[in-house]
């Protein structure tokens, strides 16, 4: 019975030894290690231990944790101290059959979205997230949330959904939505160099002169040249500015599927449509 622990105490445990062993305690790593001591109570746990690592080199931790957590069994400490060192390590923190199903699912993913060289670390934010869920559905752990769906969402889910058909994995609809949205940034990132020129079309006389919007575009998007011109010159040089730039947007709608409406001058908005529109010309090009 959940009500027989304390697990305010083993939170305060719990951030004192990732702390000790340089762990970032985000709320799921907090929320896996409650799991796991109640897993370890009930089923016995699990053998998290990886190979390729010598777990030796971190007695310190080891030693830590048996005083830190002297309140717990010894089965408990020893997965706890396992699971902080393959996260020092960058390593997977679940079963081996878990790890494979991710390392698998993230291959099949790649090879679908057309990615040879993924940056190390997206890479591993999006095998962590998946074995997260692996975990979650092969333990029934449901979180239900209402969530909207864009069209890009749709079809990353959709190609998802194939994949895991094919491998014959399943995962719940809430997991899936999290992996899309890891899809979407990977995507972004990994297509950054697509979009080098943008013409910013404005109405508004000042805000050619607004200099807070430029030094914020420059600081957040350094490898993008922004530029910024009254809407009229586009409608006298409108071939000209379609081969200049990769993408214009503009506050004022036009006819041209080349411009995309702009609703506001914050920076933040324009950023937002610069990856959305990287967004959509990946999709297009992977026919999705």
């Amino acid at each position: 019975v959940l009500a027989e622990y304390d697990f305010m105490k083993l939170f305060e445990k719990l951030y004192l030894v990732l702390k000790k062993g340089g762990v970032s305690s985000t709320n799921f790593i907090i929320s896996f290690l409650s799991t796991l001591f109640v897993l370890n109570k009930t089923l016995g746990g699990f053998d998290l231990k990886v190979s390729t690592l010598n777990y030796n080199d971190y007695n310190d931790l080891r030693s830590f944790i048996s005083k830190t957590m002297n309140d717990y069994d010894e089965d408990y400490q020893n997965q706890l101290f396992t699971f902080v060192v393959n996260i020092k390590n960058n390593l997977s923190f679940f079963e081996k059959n878990i790890g494979n199903k991710g390392n698998l699912l993230v291959s099949k993913i790649k090879k679908r979205l057309n990615i040879t060289n993924l940056n190390s670390n997206l890479e591993t934010i999006l095998l962590r997230k998946i074995c997260i869920s692996f975990f979650k559905y092969e333990n029934q752990i449901l979180k239900v949330k209402n969530i909207p769906i864009g069209k890009s969402d749709e079809k990353l889910l959709s190609l998802l959904d194939n994949i895991l058909k094919e491998l014959g994995f399943k995962l719940f609809f809430h997991d899936k939505i999290s992996i899309v949205s890891i899809l979407k940034k990977i995507m972004i990132e990994h297509n950054k160099d697509m979009v080098k020129d943008v013409l910013l079309l404005f109405n508004e006389v000042t805000i050619s002169d607004d200099y807070y919007l430029k030094n914020n575009l420059k600081v957040k998007a350094p490898d993008i040249n922004f530029h910024i011109e009254p809407g009229f010159l586009y409608k006298l040089n409108t071939t000209i500015y379609n081969r200049k730039y990769n993408l214009i947007l503009s506050d004022e709608s036009y006819i041209y599927q080349n411009v995309k409406l702009l609703n506001s001058y914050n920076y933040l908005n324009i950023l937002n449509l610069v990856d959305n529109h990287i967004l959509e010309e990946v999709l297009k090009s992977l026919n999705l």
